[in-house]
């Protein structure tokens, strides 16, 4: 962030003056205090009750004043490098779903697959949301790893790394949403093909903080609200407050879904530096976290935003009155649904067992193991 010097800087000098304003209010008791016994006269009470009030009224909004200074620099990022958080959330979900680890959340299928893989082991990158789904299906068809040597296999780039991961040839199988068109671009230099197949379904799902009275939008109340059309909650059934909508990264899979399902070719508006975010998490956070709660406006994937990294203060909207449910997903009424791939390439393909894993995903077998994870499968009525 370029200006992050010089918010730090003004809001470092904002939290001084407010401990100056306070200590300030403080020497005229004190100094009327010791005058007053050095002349052995006798203490107003009246006076210094008023100074002691003085005392208390500016102290108090000193002490509110530098923790809002704070907050706001906070919620900013300001003394937080956004590239250390986005490391941090990723090496939180790979812990939670680290595969061959001790007590992690990867779910172990209920069934015994009719493949098996010994060696030659694909190796398998992807997006955060989605870690749970690759690392549930290399425990289960991934046979004589440990914890140590499947890292060798089995690693969590997020999405813009794994696509740049794949492209090189660096990893055979990324598990992740279409690719931008960026990433199109990206290939088609590299002289290498995108091979997708889709493998599940998910609801691209828009949320609120839970103090916020709106309960659905429309999709073209969404399209105003991020081409800038709609800018007061007022105008969508809300109260008379500024939308705050956050935005995520280029090449980042929600911001590809927003722009290329969502936008549907509509231009967004450009975000105000504090209304990006690198990661999801980041997003959820701040829009829990926001000191305007009203006014934020962000979106994620249905199973990321309730189950991987559940925020206290969130509520999920309804879009054209339709609820975001397993349901609503599976029978695609929900306006925003989006197809997860298994995406390899032609390089990826030397490998015999890359294409016998990505036909066993697709298999019953592999679509119960999407489903028990708690995901939504392809093969569900809609398809």
């Amino acid at each position: 962030m370029i200006f992050t010097p010089i918010f730090w800087f003004f809001g470092l000098i904002a939290y001084i003056f407010f401990c100056v304003l306070m200590i300030g209010a403080t020497v005229p008791l004190i100094v009327y205090i010791v005058k007053r016994k050095k002349s052995k006269k006798s203490i107003n009470w009246i006076v210094a009750g008023l100074l002691t009030i003085v005392l208390v009224v500016v102290s108090s909004f000193s002490f509110m004043t530098s923790q809002n200074v704070w907050h706001w620099m906070s919620e900013l990022n300001i003394y937080e490098d956004p590239s250390e958080i986005a490391e941090d959330e990723r090496r939180e979900v790979w812990y939670q779903f680290e595969p061959f680890g001790d007590n992690t959340k990867t779910i172990s299928a209920d069934f015994e697959s009719s493949l098996i893989i010994t060696e030659r082991f694909p190796r398998l990158d992807g997006a955060t949301a989605f870690l749970p789904v690759y690392s549930a299906i290399a425990e289960t068809i991934y046979s004589g790893l440990d914890v140590v040597s499947a890292k060798e296999y089995i690693n969590l780039s997020t999405t813009r790394l794994a696509y740049e991961k794949l492209i090189k040839g660096d990893v055979d199988i990324i598990f992740t949403l279409q690719p931008s068109e960026n990433q199109f671009r990206d290939a088609r230099f590299a002289g290498v093909e995108l091979i997708k197949t889709p493998i599940f379904k998910e609801a691209f799902v828009f949320f609120v903080n839970d103090v916020n009275p709106v309960l659905g939008l429309t999709v073209e109340q969404i399209q105003e609200i991020y081409t800038g059309k709609i800018t007061n909650w007022k105008d969508i059934g809300g109260h008379n407050e500024i939308i705050a909508p956050y935005q995520r990264n280029v090449n980042s899979g929600s911001q590809t879904i927003m722009e290329q399902v969502v936008m549907n070719g509509l231009t967004m508006i450009k975000p105000e530096t504090e209304l990006n975010h690198s990661t999801m998490g980041m997003m959820l956070r701040s829009v829990a976290q926001y000191s305007n709660n009203e006014n934020a406006l962000g979106y994620s994937f249905r199973f990321y935003a309730t189950v991987m990294n559940p925020q206290d203060g969130l509520r999920l909207l309804n879009v054209n009155n339709i609820a975001p449910t397993p349901e609503n997903i599976a029978n695609e009424s929900y306006p925003f649904i989006v197809n997860v791939y298994a995406i390899t390439t032609e390089k990826g393909l030397e490998n015999p067992n890359t294409q016998a894993l990505i036909n066993w995903i697709t298999s019953p077998q592999g679509q119960r193991l999407i489903e028990q994870t708690g995901y939504i499968s392809i093969t569900k009525p809609g398809n």
